[in-house]
């Protein structure tokens, strides 16, 4: 992987040089949801916002056994009242997954509304019993990512402990008709991104392997009169019922890149023959795929992958962390549990090193830490990766050393 005047690329050993991300002029993280302009464009007489819940902290491997007890970063709590401030003109109810992110968003909602309002919490909004049951999952989830069991599910390939598609749709949609006899009400239902996914697909029948749920993402599902319909990224569907299956190719088009040397390909769980191109040298247990389309994913020394979707461009892994890029938004990091790192987007981004990483964004380089937030507040024309808590920086041709942070034996974590 190499950078030529503001574009990653891969270079083959015949001098081809393959763009696979531009650099944006400025970072262009996920904004607004969609779904709260949709809100004002389409006609309703009751409505549900399905949506998953605000920032939470990161997982690992090594720490997921606490994920069902994770709660929000303080951005996420301020991301969920600046979305209750969107909201204030609706008559809204409230609506959440027991799961203490979950009720903290509808908590957080409500303080952006201004409104003392109660949360009603129900275990089938995105607990246990709805799309997947306890025991037989616990055992798949040091192995496969949600995201890619999901996607699987979507696909018609249920696995163990998971309901299929269809039977997972039609439990969500148990718990949100009711809801739409609600005249003029908007209930907020906060449920989590395996379920979201799952509830678009199995209404809409299409969600791209691409494209992933991001934090207070959603889907409508409305009343008006004797229609039920769901709106998905501005487009009505109408509903009659839950669907077996839905269309999860790519959105994204193939696009040509001309590869170096390969490594062995290894196999990848739930991958067609062929579909993998490329793989680069193991590092930190994991290898950097490119697949037939052209696009980045990682895979484990096990076969299977990190995360479900794929990226324009990606890193190798170190301690648990990978940086990728994503065309048109901008690049950031990924944890071995598939998670986003920080959920914090830059221009361009290099791989942690002492658990420091460089990063640029519209002003130049700086470093950042595991949380996403600047070391320091300057800027500078390049920095050096993190070397014994030391680092250079440079700025018009002047370079200064910097104390980042004491080196630690410790292993890097969220």
């Amino acid at each position: 992987m190499i950078d030529r005047d503001g574009v990653y690329g891969v270079l083959a050993e015949d001098g081809t040089f393959s763009p696979v991300y531009r650099v944006p002029e400025e970072a262009s993280p996920p904004g607004t949801p969609r779904w709260t302009s949709d809100l004002g464009e389409h006609v309703w007489d009751s409505c549900v916002a399905f949506v998953r819940h605000a920032e939470r902290p990161a997982h690992f491997l090594r720490d997921s056994d606490g994920i069902g007890v994770t709660d929000l970063t303080d951005r996420g709590r301020e991301d969920a009242r600046r979305l209750g401030t969107l909201l204030r003109g609706y008559d809204v109810s409230l609506s959440s997954s027991p799961v203490p992110r979950c009720v903290s968003t509808c908590v957080s909602v409500a303080e952006g509304l201004g409104r003392d309002l109660p949360v009603e919490r129900r275990e089938e909004v995105g607990g246990y019993g709805t799309a997947l049951y306890l025991d037989g999952y616990a055992g798949h989830v040091y192995r496969e990512p949600g995201t890619t069991a999901v996607l699987g599910n979507l696909s018609g390939r249920p696995i163990e402990g998971w309901h299929p598609l269809e039977e997972c749709v039609r439990r969500m949609m148990d718990v949100i008709l009711p809801f739409l006899s609600r005249e003029g009400v908007l209930t907020l239902c906060v449920s989590h991104d395996l379920f979201v996914a799952q509830l678009v697909g199995g209404t809409v029948g299409r969600f791209p392997s691409d494209r992933w749920i991001s934090y207070l993402d959603g889907i409508l599902v409305c009343r008006r009169g004797e229609e039920t319909y769901v709106v998905w990224e501005g487009e009505e569907h109408p509903y009659a019922g839950p669907l077996p299956a839905a269309d999860i190719s790519p959105a994204s088009p193939p696009r040509r890149v001309v590869l170096p040397p390969s490594g062995p390909l290894p196999e990848v769980r739930f991958s067609a023959p062929g579909d993998i191109v490329w793989a680069g040298p193991p590092s930190d247990g994991k290898s950097l795929l490119v697949d037939s389309r052209g696009y980045f994913r990682h895979v484990r020394a096990d076969g299977y992958p990190v995360y479900g979707r794929t990226y324009d461009w990606a890193g190798d892994f170190r301690d648990g962390v990978a940086p990728v890029a994503v065309e048109g938004v901008g690049a950031t990091f990924v944890t071995d549990f598939g998670d986003l790192l920080h959920n914090r987007w830059f221009r361009e981004v290099r791989g942690y090193r002492e658990g420091v990483a460089a990063v640029r964004d519209g002003k130049g380089w700086f470093h950042i830490g595991m949380d996403g937030e600047p070391l320091y507040p300057e800027r500078y024309d390049s920095v050096t990766d993190a070397e014994g808590g030391r680092c250079l920086c440079t700025s018009g041709g002047v370079a200064v050393e910097r104390i980042l942070a004491p080196v630690s034996d410790e292993p890097m974590g969220p």
